[in-house]
């Protein structure tokens, strides 16, 4: 990657400063549909090929798609790895010119692979997906509510509890139809949900989210889902390892679908069993659990082979 074909993007809610490698010039424009126009332009005269941005959760969306549309090589970057980046430099200063340069500093560096946009049907689908999880948080929210002893508003919150109850059903509704009128995508779903402890929650968010599921290595889906032991040795310390980073989203409900698998699944519960009987604590075997359906989701996706028993042997579909 030529270092004159790069800018890094700052974004924010109402702005993106950048910063061009070639001129080391800095400029800033509106987050909006005019500002991003004239920063298209002005990228088309300067010969810039290659933008970086970080994930800003939905701010980068609309900078995102009108970039990859017009053709530029467009990479999204987590902000965690820019932060690190920044501390390797020991560069305490901060402001949005100021991260432009860094992130045009970390593309030029590390070189980023592009990042596709994805189609309308699966960004319909992944709006609809994280507006599930938000209601369903809320409603776990409210279920703790009314645990409470001596509550005067218990009522108020069982109706609630309905509305929340009615709000997820037609966002599932809404979903199950983008999957089903999409044939890759309802192959996809009904894979997924071959597995005990595999439920509609799970399934959704790794079709929304998670759509590398199929074409990574294992060590690499467990990374980008963040279900990978990192090592916390030092000489002759050898300390517990941990996970982190990746998809929070994914981690999440691939917990919940451990809870159940770990009941359902005869296969998941005894390798839960079993790692707890060598001393280790719930929920490292939890998480093992949880890498264990992760990689097998895996291959059975590479596969196309729906989940069968280990002692049992299925042709591929």
């Amino acid at each position: 990657m030529e270092q004159s074909v790069i800018m890094g993007i700052d974004v924010s809610m109402n702005t993106l400063d950048c910063f061009t490698i070639a001129t080391a010039k800095s400029a800033r424009y509106s987050n909006t549909e005019k500002g991003i126009a004239l920063l298209i332009t002005a990228l088309q005269k300067s010969g810039v090929r290659k933008v970086v941005m970080e994930s800003t959760s939905a701010y980068h969306k609309l900078a995102w798609r009108l970039l990859d549309s017009n053709g530029f090589d467009v990479s999204i970057v987590n902000a965690a790895w820019i932060s690190s980046f920044r501390g390797a430099h020991g560069n305490r200063s901060k402001n949005d010119k100021i991260d432009a340069k860094l992130i045009a500093d970390y593309a030029t560096r590390m070189t980023p692979a592009r990042t596709p946009y994805p189609s309308d049907q699966q960004c319909r689908i992944q709006d609809l997906v994280r507006r599930r999880r938000q209601l369903c948080d809320d409603s776990a929210a409210e279920k703790n509510r009314l645990k409470l002893p001596e509550s005067s508003v218990k009522e108020h919150i069982k109706s609630h509890l309905r509305f929340l109850k009615s709000q997820i059903k037609e966002i599932e509704a809404d979903i199950n139809k983008l999957i089903q009128q999409d044939p890759c995508l309802k192959k996809l779903d009904a894979l997924l949900r071959s597995m005990k402890g595999v439920g509609k929650g799970l399934s959704y968010t790794i079709i929304a989210q998670l759509p590398e599921l199929g074409k990574y290595s294992n060590a690499k889906i467990a990374s980008a889902a963040g279900v990978a032991p990192h090592p916390n040795d030092s000489g002759r310390f050898n300390g517990q390892r941990r996970i982190s980073g990746g998809r929070s989203e994914i981690r999440k409900v691939l917990y919940m679908a451990a809870l159940a698998a770990i009941r359902s699944n005869s296969h998941m519960k005894a390798l839960y069993m079993r790692i707890l009987e060598r001393g280790s604590a719930k929920k490292v075997a939890l998480v093992a659990v949880m890498r264990k359906m992760l990689i097998t989701l895996n291959a059975m996706v590479k596969s196309g082979t729906h989940w069968v028993p280990p002692q049992q042997v299925e042709v591929p579909a």
